[in-house]
């Protein structure tokens, strides 16, 4: 049984070898075809010239697997110069039993990375090759191993190119290509994995239309020419009050920040916010960017898109219903109650003024004169006042009105709540 087996070997050797032989000669033949011209100064790997190629010894130009780590079954796996895509050298991998060839990356999470290689087979029959790339996204944020290539008892190949892009997220990355070939032999060549280029994307924004005082303002922005695939980016949102045409106060962070993510559509929608004073507010928005896509710098200051004229308040009319305290007998106290509703928080004052018996008409100088302060709608009582003089005393009562809200009064002098009377004391008799 050893010697068949011994046998077998030396056939399978034998074969490869016929193989590279033939390759050889390809080589040879051209070479002499050649002889004749000037002598050319040996190519380096394609690979070697891609900006930011994580890969090292990617074409194998060191005639060794330095930097490369190999497993499994390692026989006819030499460095050849015979057949290459690039420079003068590149690695055979034709091992009967399953070989693997690995590199550990130094990859940075929520990059995006393509994959590159490019691979050859002479003959059809027994083999398989696959690659794959650990430490990355495979689907769902989720990390694992990508399996990039797969070929299985695949015919001759001429140096057939294989591109995948993938997003790191648990560094370091370890790229392994999986081998075997019975009867033929694979030769692998300028392996690159680099960063993709970041998207330049476009920003544009539309502020909220105009409001008056006490109405809310926002912005929106939305993102073009971004990559594919969503992104990890925020926009951020600042707003400049009406005295700040520069975008400059206070240090130029505004009187309001929103952050928002961007939403699938590539829109960012940000907080309201109420403004207390009339004018013309600023928006700036800026993207942040991710490992993708660019960052983008804020809007400009004065772009008519991103400013929100806010109108003084449109004020409301509250209404004002006010009744008098009951009749009394001469020295005893009268006061009055206003009651202010339907009112936009007002604030101000009411006045009650009291007329006294001899002034039916409400013309003459009041005989009480009191002011109290207003907060909100509700009921707002007069100070008591205590009358020397018998008969009919009438209230008055004028709400002043503010920014909000429109005044309101006086009252009707002959506004039946608003009159109260002041009776004789009765005397008593004792006997």
């Amino acid at each position: 049984m050893g010697s068949n087996l011994t046998r077998e070997v030396v056939a399978r050797a034998r074969r490869k070898a016929s193989v590279l032989i033939v390759a050889l000669t390809m080589v040879a033949t051209s070479a002499i075809a050649l002889a004749t011209a000037p002598p050319a100064t040996a190519a380096a790997s394609i690979c070697d010239a891609i900006a930011g190629n994580l890969v090292q010894n990617c074409g194998f130009e060191t005639g060794t697997y330095a930097n490369w780590t190999q497993g499994g079954d390692t026989s006819f796996s030499p460095i050849t110069g015979a057949v290459k895509n690039s420079g003068t050298k590149a690695a055979q991998i034709a091992p009967s039993n399953p070989g693997t060839l690995s590199q550990t990356l130094p990859t940075i999470s929520g990059t995006t990375y393509t994959v590159e290689f490019y691979l050859w087979n002479n003959i059809g029959g027994t083999n398989s090759f696959s690659a794959s790339i650990s430490g990355v996204d495979i689907g769902g944020g989720v990390a694992g191993t990508k399996t990039l290539a797969t070929e299985t008892n695949v015919g001759p190949l001429d140096f057939k190119k294989y591109s995948v892009d993938v997003v790191a997220l648990a560094p370091p990355a370890t790229l392994t290509f999986q081998y075997s070939n019975a009867n033929g032999i694979f030769v692998l060549d300028d392996v690159s994995v680099t960063p993709r280029a970041n998207a330049a994307p476009t920003l544009t924004t539309q502020a909220s239309p105009s409001v008056p005082v006490g109405g809310a303002i926002f912005d929106k922005a939305t993102l073009t020419n971004l990559i594919p695939g969503g992104t990890t980016g925020a926009v951020i949102f600042r707003l400049f009050g009406p005295d700040d045409a520069t975008c400059s106060l206070p240090t130029q962070s505004g009187i309001f920040t929103s952050r928002h993510n961007l939403d699938p559509d590539g829109t960012s929608t940000s907080l309201h916010f109420t403004p207390t004073a009339p004018g013309t507010y600023r928006w700036q928005a800026n993207f942040t960017g991710d490992a993708n896509n660019a960052p983008i710098g804020r809007t400009d200051c004065n772009d008519p898109a991103e400013q929100v004229v806010v109108t003084p308040a449109v004020p409301v009319t509250p209404t004002l219903t006010t009744t008098a305290s009951p009749r009394v007998t001469i020295g005893g106290a009268v006061h009055d109650v206003a009651s202010l509703a339907g009112g936009n928080s007002p604030t101000g004052t009411i006045t009650f003024a009291l007329y006294g018996p001899l002034d039916s008409n409400c013309t003459k100088p009041p005989a009480s004169t009191t002011m109290v302060t207003v907060n909100g709608n509700g009921a707002y009582d007069s100070p008591p006042f205590t009358p020397t003089a018998v008969g009919t005393y009438r209230f008055v009562a004028t709400y002043s009105g503010d920014a909000n809200n429109t005044a309101v009064g006086p009252t009707s002098c002959f506004d039946l709540p608003e009159t109260t009377f002041v009776d004789k004391a009765m005397p008593t008799i004792a006997t």
